[in-house]
């Protein structure tokens, strides 16, 4: 138990594989302690360890998809943390593997990549069930599995639905809009539907929730989640709004909002071919500004933008309202 106490100071490389030994050993006190040291000597090696230490913790005698028992109540607390502790870790590798430009689901052989998803999945399940909601332990457990089950490429589905169960709760509808910006979610899909429904709806709950909805968006690149944001914001100036500047500022290029109905140009200072007429709240995407200048009207300039639908023209400043002109 010492040796496994003094190991987290220790800094050669076959430390982290004595360490994971000793966590698949008969001890629970030393596993524990040995558990608690191997932080600093993670590396992709120990998953299928931490996978099986994992599943020999797993108490309950029911799979993730039975529905929930009465209670839990001959689980001590001491357990959950040390679960969390093991999701925690797994969480930390497979995000390291993606930094790194690995994609971590073809790392793993495919009969561990099951139990780890299982192993997941039962986490999620266990921090729903009434006598351990009241853990703080439950809440990151929830936070850990479902970003973890994101970077395995788990159906999409699956986490949209314990979200959405789960959207009252302000810390796990961050972390599931979060977990679900890392899918490209195809437009038109019930899917994307689902998920921009979290996202407006985290829109209007606290700072945590408007970041995780302002993340999601920010990963999406197509303009039309700008103007679905925006068609909810009808009634008053969008940019005028903390959250909506700051993803306009995460999405690329410079955005804007169109003022007023008025007519797409061919050609600067209203001139040329309508292209289209414009409704007022309609986002578009600045391209620039003209270099001409005309002295009769208050802003002078006008902009050549580009409309959701791929439609490229010039509209009057008066007619567009941005966060800052692009010069």
């Amino acid at each position: 138990m010492y040796a496994a106490r003094a190991a987290r100071n220790c800094r050669e490389a076959v430390i982290g594989d004595a360490l994971t030994a000793i966590i698949l050993g008969d001890y629970p006190e030393v596993q524990q302690e040995a558990l608690i040291s191997l932080e600093p000597h993670l590396n992709p090696g120990h998953l299928s360890a931490l996978i099986q230490f994992g599943l020999n913790l797993d108490s309950t005698d029911v799979p993730y998809t039975a529905p929930l028992r009465e209670s839990m109540k001959d689980l001590p607390p001491a357990l959950w943390q040390r679960k969390e502790t093991v999701f925690r870790y797994i969480h930390i590798l497979l995000e390291g593997q993606t930094i790194n430009g690995n994609n971590p689901g073809p790392a793993i052989q495919t009969t561990a990549r099951e139990s780890l998803r299982r192993l997941l999945k039962q986490g999620l399940y266990e921090s729903q069930t009434r006598s351990l909601q009241d853990f703080p332990e439950s809440a990151d457990i929830a936070c850990y599995n479902l970003d973890s089950l994101a970077l395995l490429k788990e159906n999409p589905s699956f986490i949209l639905n314990f979200v959405e169960s789960e959207k009252e709760n302000p810390q796990l509808l961050a972390c599931g809009l979060l977990a679900l910006s890392r899918y490209k979610l195809s437009r038109q899909t019930s899917q994307y539907e689902q998920a921009e429904a979290l996202a407006q709806f985290a829109l209007q709950g606290n700072d945590l929730m408007k970041e995780a909805a302002r993340q999601w968006y920010s990963e999406r690149t197509e303009l039309n989640s700008l103007s679905l944001l925006m068609r909810s914001f009808r009634n008053k100036l969008p940019f005028n709004q903390p959250q909506v500047r700051k993803l306009a500022r995460a999405l690329p290029g410079m955005q804007g909002m169109i003022y007023k109905k008025t007519p797409l140009y061919a050609n600067p200072y209203s001139t040329g071919q309508v292209i289209r007429i414009l409704s007022h709240g309609e986002a578009v995407e600045l391209l620039r500004r003209s270099y001409g200048y005309d002295s009769t009207r208050d802003d002078g300039y006008s902009y050549l933008v580009k409309t959701s639908d791929g439609l490229t023209g010039w509209v009057a400043a008066e007619h567009l309202r941005t966060e800052s002109k692009k010069n």
